[in-house]
């Protein structure tokens, strides 16, 4: 919807909730930003197989099968690997973030 100036001038108080619409929506998705940058640095922190197994099947939409084949392990062994690795984001993104030094 497009609003023309004297629209916007003839009611203030439409001023006021396009500005508090606008602060939500930055707010969102500077949260949803630092939400995705924290997803990074945990799956960085997973152990390499455990790594690639929620990356190519979780994220990627990979087969645990098709995984397994490529790299010559059971697909057992691959929904292990996903499963503990979800399980790791899962509680480190459920802590509060680790501060930096």
């Amino acid at each position: 919807m497009q609003l023309r100036n004297t629209e916007i001038a003839a009611d203030p108080r439409r001023i006021h909730r396009l500005g508090e619409d606008c602060a939500d929506q930055i707010i969102r998705a500077q949260e949803k930003v630092s939400m995705h940058r924290r997803l990074l640095e945990e799956l960085d922190r997973l152990p390499p197989a455990q790594r690639k197994a929620v990356y190519y099947c979780g994220l990627g939409g990979l087969r645990p099968a098709e995984l397994a084949a490529m790299e010559g392990v059971s697909a057992h062994a691959v929904s292990a690997r996903l499963y503990r690795g979800i399980e790791s984001l899962r509680r480190a993104l459920t802590q509060p973030p680790k501060e930096t030094e």
